[in-house]
């Protein structure tokens, strides 16, 4: 891998994606260049291309999602910066592939490119599959009420995911084949799907509810105001209210080995370069005789809800709520000690919950989860 591609692209091209809805955040960029990785060993290709593929195709959402394959190429063909590293040949190929990824295409990925990146990007996991179709419901047709997102959530798992559905494989050594076969006997299971869609609809409507309770069970004083959702910090910040408090940028990270989790907890003005963060938490646990972090990644959607039970969009340390084992460690920007109040998202980007310092303390005292405040710039 050319390392200076890959930090052009970690710095350049994957943050686009922290301002996409949650089902198409820098999580799953990253989960498709790991699967495109993986389908990569199967063919002769060039490493370097299905790298910078996979991070590219989806960046299209910026400028307009029903095209956004087609903007994706677009945006490929124009970085000069690309240049540095492939030829014109190279980049018309990797455009095309990109084109060619969206699961509703009418045709056949031109090159092996496109196969490889159309079908890392079918990542089937029907729990997942579940949310992100539930989710995307409520973020993008709030109008409808209970039974208007449970009918749209089943007729698109249905048009798109059942046994003749328009989703369709292209590489044979996927392990997307037989979880395909599985989600079709799912599918068509209407009692149990619909029930399982149900469940799905109900978690994502009460995690709000589930901090405030926590808060309250404990005594600790705060307040909350609605809006709509602020699905990155650009789009929070026109809903946030001027009330003192600092708004609170959230990052959760796992380690190369993937046995040790960090919510890293900043200034939301402030953007962290992820080589810079690694240094300072490898410092920082040495000195406090714990294990260094190694490699930083970002965590998978998976791993988020598997530790925080949170989805991407949606993570605060009242995340750590659900962390029962106390796995994940919070890392603090030192600069947010002294404030008078903070604020963050109660597990729902809808929704901001403030806190004065001393109940947030009070907060982390009773979540129990090991923590430290540390220079992250």
């Amino acid at each position: 891998m050319n390392t200076s591609l890959e930090t052009y692209i970690l710095s350049t091209v994957l943050p686009l994606y922290d301002g996409f809805d949650a089902a198409h955040r820098r999580d799953h960029a990253e989960a498709v260049i790991e699967q495109s990785r993986y389908l990569a060993q199967f063919y002769p290709v060039n490493l370097d291309m299905v790298y910078t593929i996979a991070a590219y195709h989806d960046v299209g959402l910026q400028v307009d999602r029903k095209t956004h394959h087609l903007e994706s190429g677009k945006a490929m063909r124009a970085d000069a910066e690309l240049r540095q590293w492939f030829s014109e040949e190279d980049i018309e190929i990797m455009a095309q592939a990109v084109e060619d990824h969206r699961a509703s295409s009418d045709h056949e990925p031109r090159s092996i490119y496109g196969k490889i990146v159309a079908e890392a990007d079918r990542l089937i996991d029907a729990s997942t599959i579940l949310r992100r179709t539930v989710q995307y419901g409520l973020e993008h047709s709030p109008e409808l009420d209970r039974e208007g997102q449970i009918r749209r959530a089943l007729d698109h798992l249905q048009e798109k995911y059942a046994e003749g559905g328009y989703l369709k494989l292209w590489i044979p050594e996927s392990p997307n084949a037989e979880r395909l076969r599985q989600l079709w006997q799912l599918i068509a299971d209407k009692s149990t799907l619909t029930r399982l869609v149900n469940n799905v609809y109900d978690e994502e409507k009460r995690r709000e509810a589930i901090v405030l309770r926590y808060l309250d069970d404990h005594s600790i004083l705060y307040e909350v105001y609605h809006h709509p959702e602020g699905k990155s910090i650009e789009q929070a910040k026109r809903w946030w209210h001027d009330d003192g408090s600092i708004h609170c940028k959230n990052l959760f990270f796992r380690n190369h080995k993937g046995n040790q989790h960090y919510l890293v907890c900043f200034h939301c003005d402030y953007d962290l370069d992820i080589h810079d963060l690694e240094q300072r938490l490898k410092t920082s646990l040495q000195a406090a005789g714990k294990p260094s972090c190694g490699k930083l990644s970002f965590a998978s959607a998976e791993r988020m809800n598997r530790y925080l039970g949170l989805e991407p969009g949606s993570v605060s340390p009242f995340g750590l709520i659900n962390d029962s084992e106390h796995h994940v460690h919070l890392f603090l920007d030192e600069n947010l000690r002294d404030v008078d109040s903070l604020s963050f998202h109660p597990n729902d980007c809808r929704a901001t919950v403030v806190i004065s310092q001393n109940a947030f303390q009070q907060y982390l005292a009773s979540v129990g989860n090991t923590f430290e405040y540390i220079s992250l710039y």
